[in-house]
């Protein structure tokens, strides 16, 4: 039940705001009074110790949709709760703005590197393949060398990749990154250039426009 699920401290982050364990105890208790709310586990796989990955289907009055959390566990009990893909954007946002144009040391990031990068972690730069010791070395680099770097936009593509766009400034290099990153067990376990038209943002923006203005011929008179 609640008690036994949600830690004292519990705190889940919905859509911008932060609600405590109260908080979210209120907003429960009203959707089992209004009735009609059901929720059902898709999956749930644990990630490590103290990560649960899991998808949901919620269906009532209001919506019907799909959803996939991210839980931090501790004492045995969820402690935290953010949507995946906004825990994704939130540590690729943290991890990028850590190399912020002031000489520092691989170290002073290194957590930030840890929680978003998978042990496994393949780098595409140009064709070349890096290791994730390489991506460490190559960080490294760039840290010493004041490089700026700023988190621009992500997305989530599907379940397993996420698109997003890095500005990178150094010296007389001012330019915009696009890549496209592989998720594996909440980590990214790949990323490379953002090659592939059918994946770019780009493309998502000129078909929802192609489907609005498609949607027009319905059939029914109307003027231009």
């Amino acid at each position: 039940d609640f008690e036994a699920l949600f830690h004292k401290d519990y705190e889940i982050e919905i859509e911008g705001k932060v609600l405590n364990r109260e908080d979210f105890k209120k907003m429960i208790t009203g959707m089992l009074q209004a009735g009609g709310t059901k929720v059902e586990i898709k999956s749930l796989q644990f990630l490590d110790d103290e990560k649960l990955d899991y998808k949901f289907h919620i269906q009532n009055k209001q919506m019907d949709s799909e959803g996939r959390s991210l839980s931090t566990i501790k004492d045995g009990k969820v402690i935290h709760e953010i949507d995946f893909a906004k825990s994704i954007e939130n540590r690729l946002k943290a991890y990028i703005n850590s190399i912020d144009g002031t000489k520092k040391e691989f170290q002073d990031i290194a957590k930030l590197h840890h929680e978003l990068f998978h042990p496994n972690l393949t780098v595409d730069m140009g064709g070349q393949i890096f290791s994730i010791e390489e991506h460490r070395n190559m960080t490294h680099v760039y840290l010493q060398a004041a490089t700026k770097c700023e988190f621009m936009s992500a997305r989530m593509l599907g379940d397993d990749k996420v698109e997003y766009e890095t500005a990178i400034i150094s010296g007389d290099l001012n330019t915009v990154v696009h890549s496209i990153a592989t998720i594996q067990d909440g980590k990214i376990i790949f990323t490379g250039p953002a090659t592939d038209v059918g994946d770019s943002l780009l493309s998502s923006q000129i078909e929802a426009k192609f489907r609005a203005y498609m949607a027009v011929y319905d059939g029914n008179p109307k003027d231009f």
